[in-house]
């Protein structure tokens, strides 16, 4: 089955999410799910980085005074140019999500770490402050910038190599047809359509 084939973590995961889902409509609270996502896949020095949020709210009342902070993250080897890297809300309903993105350029290459970020809210209003801590990459390796354009210039080169190759049987037919139709008339050359034209 599907559900054998998930690591025990994702399994573990799972049940965890499950069991809050469950917890927060039992007892009528909010229940906060936090996703980071890093937008662009390959992390390259002096290169620019969207960093994605998405905000689940699955419990069964709105959440309020909801506060995201990242600025754990965006310090040291990651510069923010755009965006912030922090973001509130007044109220999030149940059931309902929010998404916050902010950009940062990756200072230097080399091993990484890129962390959870933490999400403040009240579970009802007036309530207790509580904490959910979004999805972690953990360590990452970061490009250098000549190496990662190496790398794509060659890639760039195989594909107009595969381009010409792929080209190679579609173009000859072409050629071809094109060569009959400007040469031969019925059959004939044009030389010989023409000579026999002059006989008639």
């Amino acid at each position: 089955s599907t559900w054998g084939h998930l690591s025990p973590t994702m399994s573990r995961a799972t049940i965890v999410f499950a069991l809050l889902a469950i917890a927060a409509v039992v007892f009528g609270e909010a229940q906060l799910i936090v996703q980071k996502e890093l937008v662009s896949k390959t992390l390259v020095a002096e290169k620019e980085t969207t960093i994605s949020f998405s905000v689940f709210n699955v419990g069964d009342s709105a959440a309020h005074e909801i506060k995201l902070s990242d600025v754990a993250f965006a310090t040291g080897n990651f510069e923010v140019v755009a965006g912030d890297a922090s973001a509130s809300w007044e109220i999030l309903p149940a059931g309902t999500n929010v998404t916050h993105t902010y950009v940062v350029v990756v200072q230097h290459a080399g091993p990484d770490a890129i962390p959870a970020a933490s999400v403040e809210y009240r579970s009802v209003a007036g309530g207790d402050v509580r904490v959910a801590k979004s999805s972690a990459y953990g360590r990452v390796f970061v490009s250098a910038l000549g190496i990662f354009e190496r790398l794509q210039a060659a890639k760039s080169s195989d594909w107009m190599k595969f381009a010409a190759l792929a080209s190679g049987p579609l173009l000859l037919p072409f050629l071809v047809h094109a060569y009959v139709a400007s040469n031969f008339d019925d059959g004939l050359a044009n030389g010989k359509r023409v000579g026999k034209s002059k006989r008639a």
